[in-house]
């Protein structure tokens, strides 16, 4: 394409840190103008310690931005080029809108790694780039979350589908990031649109495999206020009183691996599942797989036509 009306997409997420000397600022921009609790700073370097020092979000981001690239140098795309940026680790996002708009770019794409709607996640994330954007007729474009698309929910039920391959008398568990009941977000909205795509997975599995499932909230945060319920752990004395043997988890409020993934359902609701003498099992996060990559070429695409 031509140097004028360039467009590049910002591949946006929460972050992580690529090292445990990441960790630090990532907290202290989490936190702002207030100092990090040292027990707080302490209890996630540890978590990431367990990860084996890092989180893989930088990693796939990067993989999505690059396969979004390759889609549309095979024409699947109009788009000149595309870059991850993270609300609090580097490269932020006001870093990628520089790294775009210095390359040409006059149209912006945010594109959300976070499925589903919410002030915290989605919303604060975009009003960041709008921000960072000064260029005189720079244009933001923000294309939906991948959460209800098609495919986004077709790729889902496959993950989901082969979890429960062999599984014993399983309970199906979705799950998603809890948000506080303060007032700071349309909890209503998040919850009705995880509900729907969590009807729309169970309605693709194989009849056989429709059996009871159960939705809980995770990975809620310190802040004094109620959180969205109930909790994923509350599963576990409905599967009990179900007469399950295993707990499978879809973490379909997530669309990749990152710390609320691998530690707080991969060690910690994993200790309380087997403490209760149940089987824990988890359908695998999309990440940059192909399947994945068509639902974010869906958002694209209908942002940029409409």
């Amino acid at each position: 394409m031509s140097g004028a009306g360039k467009t590049g997409a910002v591949l946006v997420a929460f972050g992580g840190p690529r090292n445990l000397d990441d960790v630090e600022p990532m907290f202290s921009r989490i936190f702002g103008s207030a100092p990090v609790p040292p027990p707080v700073l302490k209890a996630g370097r540890e978590k990431y310690e367990l990860l084996g020092g890092s989180s893989p979000l930088p990693r796939i981001a990067a993989d999505i931005a690059g396969k979004l690239k390759a889609a549309a140098g095979a024409g699947e795309l109009c788009l000149d080029a595309a870059e991850p940026g993270f609300q609090f680790s580097e490269p932020l996002i006001a870093e990628a809108a520089k790294t775009l708009v210095s390359a040409g770019c006059q149209r912006l794409l945010y594109v959300s790694l976070t499925p589903f709607h919410s002030n915290s996640a989605y919303f604060a994330p975009l009003e960041q780039l709008r921000a960072a954007v000064q260029a005189p007729g720079t244009e933001v474009i923000a294309a939906e979350p991948i959460g209800l698309a098609p495919e986004y929910i077709s790729a889902t039920a496959a993950r989901l589908n082969a979890a429960l391959a062999g599984a014993q008398e399983p309970l199906v568990v979705f799950t998603a990031h809890s948000l506080p009941l303060d007032g700071s977000e349309d909890t209503k909205r998040y919850d009705d649109e995880l509900q729907a795509a969590a009807e729309q997975v169970m309605q693709l599995l194989p009849e056989e495999k429709r059996g009871f499932w159960f939705f809980g909230y995770t990975s809620r945060g310190a802040r004094g206020a109620r959180w969205l319920e109930p909790e994923v752990s509350e599963a576990l004395p409905c599967a009990q009183k179900l007469g399950s043997k295993s707990i499978v988890v879809c973490s379909l409020g997530f669309a990749t691996d990152h710390m609320e993934v691998l530690y707080d359902l991969d060690i910690k609701l994993k200790d309380e599942v087997e403490d209760a003498g149940l089987i824990y099992q988890r359908a695998e996060t999309l990440g940059s797989a192909d399947d994945a990559m068509a639902a974010y070429i869906h958002v694209a695409k209908e942002a940029l036509t409409a």
